[in-house]
């Protein structure tokens, strides 16, 4: 019986392990699905050539720079080289530098939705805009521009339309979509997954609503009326997959020209309550704050934001065909976190050394992308971008041990919109393992926090490898918030990457900036000190940026704090000196007789400052002493605890009303009769040192957060 009671205990441990095995069968493939894909996905690259003097040249450079690049990118790269359009172009010729997505899309055209609409919560879409906003206000010029270019395309309509029109379609039926939720799911997901609509496919897939003999048998009419209602919903399918965008997602009915003819009007009725929604540029429709505002972009021809999501990188080539000899400045955007690389500056003696030129400064741009993959700890794993395509280890694609990466963080809202978009200033990650695709490398950060958090769909964390192709790095430092308040100064010290020892870098002048040079090591492990304490690490590598700024807790509070708590301790010292230095000349006198002689210091002793001048202008200067730090808030009140302490110990009014008795009691024609040792009250304050500030005190070595 013990057998048999084991052995089925055993089958169904079995079941159940068979059981979660095949359950999450699905699930590790679409896992193992995703880092194939990362690590055989190429790179998606777009080249912008722009030439001041003309505006045609990709032309004739696609051939042979792309015969270039496929000597190193052949397999990683999918490349497309273009002449830029125009917005970019004359931004680029204007300053390559400032050229960045906010500046490229400024152009495209959004609505802009009030967020203290009543409807605000549920509109997610343009679709939702079209059908719960009454009136949406814009230029006519601005309307009849956008207008064309959204008959242009063929929009692929959203779950929540096709969901739409198979409610609608059900519904004319007079059958319950309740009642059919597999073949309506079925059909829901074919349409998400194919670009065309296969009638015939979709047919088969509702032939358990069409395909009903007991209705066919019992009532012939309302078979046929089913079935030809279920046809209608095919069609109405099939057309809804290749309509254009001429209607602006339902919008174009919504739209309120009259009275606005300069996109200022239109900027200024945003603050009027009777407002809803605006159809403007990007670029004016960010700059909305009062009331909150939620952005949806346009599904037309020709938007800038379009270009950001059907690429990885854009590489912006510059050429000045007038300089002598020419120049060819190259600058990667990542699309993904839209963020700017270092621009790469070649020169060019003669026009067929060009093309190898470009390609040796698109090269040069490009950074490698690493996905972050878990980062709990100081010790970040990742994966690196098409690893599964690069053939030799030396590729400009690979990443070796020993790199330095730079981490960005990206997280989006419900509609795809970036709610956090960011390179994690003064942090860097430094590759220590290299197994394939897989890195293992050690986080520097400034403060913690940047890469940590739960995985999701919405979270995209990446790092790039570094670029110093500056020649120095400027810090500058300021008080947090206070970008004119620079810090003045203060030191800086740098630690060994793998040991503890720390050497004097130098300090801040008086704008608050340092010039740090390149060393033998890429990354330089700097820490901020003022007085004594460690008030920032800033890990930085120099000629990745020309400036680098640190908004830094100033410390200048807590440093006036000990200068006036010094200031204190010392006048203490001086005066239970000066007291006990009239206290023996006091009783010298009287032990002599010359009563009014011991008066007039026993005057001279009460004149002093006492406990409660002492105490009360500590007091004020607390409170005047203010600071929202709260480790300097603690530390400053530590000095005024152990100074009031001191003051206490010391300085009390015992020894003056014993010289008082003692005076009068000679003044009654008694003897002198000198006291015996004096009470532990007033001890020797000068045997009895203050502790000594922070910043007399060695600075024990900072932790290596």
């Amino acid at each position: 019986m013990l057998f048999v009671a084991d052995l089925a205990r055993y089958l169904r441990f079995s079941i159940a392990a068979c059981t979660l095995l095949v359950a999450l069968l699905p699930r590790l493939a679409v896992a193992q699905d995703a880092e194939n894909a990362w690590d055989f996905d190429p790179y998606r690259v777009l080249v912008w050539i722009v030439d001041p003097n003309r505006k045609e040249v990709a032309a004739g450079l696609e051939t042979p720079l792309r015969n270039y690049l496929d000597y190193d990118f052949s397999a990683v790269w999918r490349v497309d080289i273009q002449d830029a359009p125009a917005v970019a172009r004359v931004a680029a010729i204007r300053d390559l530098q400032s050229l960045d997505y906010d500046q490229l899309t400024s152009a495209d055209p959004v609505l802009a939705v009030r967020k203290d609409h009543p409807d605000a919560p549920r509109i997610r879409s343009p679709e939702d805009v079209g059908e719960k906003i009454k009136r949406v206000f814009a230029t006519p010029d601005f309307v009849e521009g956008i207008l064309p270019r959204g008959a242009a395309i063929t929009i692929r309509p959203s779950r929540d339309i096709w969901e739409r029109l198979m409610v609608e379609g059900f519904t004319a039926a007079d059958l319950d979509p309740g009642d059919w939720g597999r073949p309506i799911k079925a059909v829901l997901q074919n349409l998400q997954d194919t670009d065309d609509v296969d009638v015939d496919v979709l047919r088969e897939m509702l032939a358990p609503v069409t395909a009903d003999e007991e209705l066919q048998s019992e009532n012939p009419t309302e078979f046929k009326r089913r079935q030809a209602a279920m046809e209608t919903l095919l069609e109405t399918l099939r057309q809804a997959s290749y309509s254009d965008n001429s209607q602006l997602h339902g919008v174009k009915p919504r739209l309120f020209t009259e009275g606005f003819e300069t996109q200022d009007q239109v900027f200024a009725s945003w603050a009027k309550e009777a407002t809803e929604a605006l159809l403007l540029p990007r670029g004016l429709a960010v700059q909305l704050e009062t009331p909150d505002k939620k952005i949806f972009p346009l599904e037309i021809d020709g938007l800038m934001g379009e270009v950001f999501g059907n690429y990885d990188k854009i590489f912006v080539v510059r050429i000045d065909s007038s300089a002598v000899p020419l120049e060819v400045s190259v600058m990667e955007i990542d699309c993904l976190m839209r963020l700017q690389g270092p621009i790469v500056t070649q020169s060019v003696l003669s026009q067929d050394r060009l093309v190898d030129s470009i390609g040796a400064g698109i090269t040069r741009a490009f950074a490698p992308t690493v996905r972050v993959e878990d980062a709990a700890t100081n010790t970040v794993t990742g994966r690196v971008r098409a690893a599964g395509l690069i053939i030799d280890p030396r590729s400009p694609a690979a990443i070796q041990k020993d790199d330095f990466l730079q981490p960005a963080i990206r997280k989006n809202d419900r509609s795809g919109n970036p709610i956090i978009l960011e390179a994690l200033d003064w942090a860097y990650l430094h590759v220590s393992e290299v197994d394939g695709p897989k890195l293992k490398m050690k986080l520097h950060a400034g403060r913690m926090g940047g890469l940590q958090g739960s995985k999701n769909r919405r979270t995209h964390r990446l790092a790039f490898r570094i670029r110093p192709y500056y020649p120095n790095t400027v810090i500058r430092l300021h008080a947090q918030k206070e970008p004119d308040e620079p810090l003045q100064g203060y030191e800086l010290y740098e630690k060994e990457l793998n040991g503890s020892a720390f050497t004097f870098v130098g300090r801040t002048d008086w704008d608050g900036r340092f010039v740090l040079e390149k060393s033998d090591q890429p990354m330089r492990l700097l820490y901020v000190k003022n007085g004594g304490a460690v008030l920032a690490k800033l890990p930085c590598v120099p000629g990745q940026d020309p400036l680098a700024t640190a908004d830094i807790r100033g410390d200048d509070m807590r440093l006036q704090a000990e200068a006036y708590i010094r200031g204190v301790q010392n006048a203490i010292i001086d005066l239970v000196a000066l007291r006990k230095l009239l206290a023996a000349r006091i009783r010298m006198r009287l032990e002599k007789g010359k009563i009014e002689e011991a008066r007039e210091l026993l005057e001279a002793l009460r004149e002093q400052p006492t406990y409660e001048i002492l105490s009360t202008d500590m007091r004020k200067k607390r409170t005047a002493m203010q600071s929202d730090v709260n480790q300097q808030v603690a530390m400053i009140n530590q000095l005024f605890d152990q100074t009031r302490t001191m003051l206490v110990k010391h300085i009390n009014e015992q020894i003056i009303r014993e010289l008082e008795a003692d005076v009068a009691n000679v003044e009654a024609g008694n003897p002198y009769v000198p006291r015996g040792e004096e009470g532990e009250e007033e001890e020797e304050a000068t045997t009895s040192q203050p502790a000594a500030p922070a910043e007399n005190r060695p600075a024990a070595a900072p932790a290596d957060a």
